[in-house]
């Protein structure tokens, strides 16, 4: 999917106070390019995002569409949600591979 030159990207406040608490000064810089590369191309070869398999129930819930990911580094990952609705690409969690499986459940 290549939506990103139509699409805004935000944060939830949850999402803001995960990366505060949860990653380095070094993380969040990584993560800050990482958000400007995804701004430009979904599909970047270094962000190495992929689709998740959620329920509609869950998509349907969130008023969402898809929810997607991408690599911070190799030990984080963030979580994103795509509202097409809104053309909107919404992150919404920041965590290791432990808290990933754990949100995506």
């Amino acid at each position: 999917m290549e939506f990103n030159e139509y699409y805004s990207i935000k944060a939830t406040k949850d999402f803001d106070k995960l990366v505060k608490k949860r990653l380095s000064r070094d993380l969040k810089k990584a993560l800050d390019e990482k958000i400007k590369l995804l701004s430009r191309q979904l599909n970047y070869p270094s962000l190495n995002t992929k689709k998740l398999n959620v329920s509609q129930s869950f998509l349907k819930a969130r008023g969402i569409n898809e929810v997607w990911e991408f690599r911070i580094n190799m030990g984080f990952r963030c979580i994103f949600y795509v509202n097409e609705n809104e053309k909107q690409i919404i992150l919404v969690f920041v965590g290791n591979h432990e808290d990933i499986r754990k949100f995506a459940k």
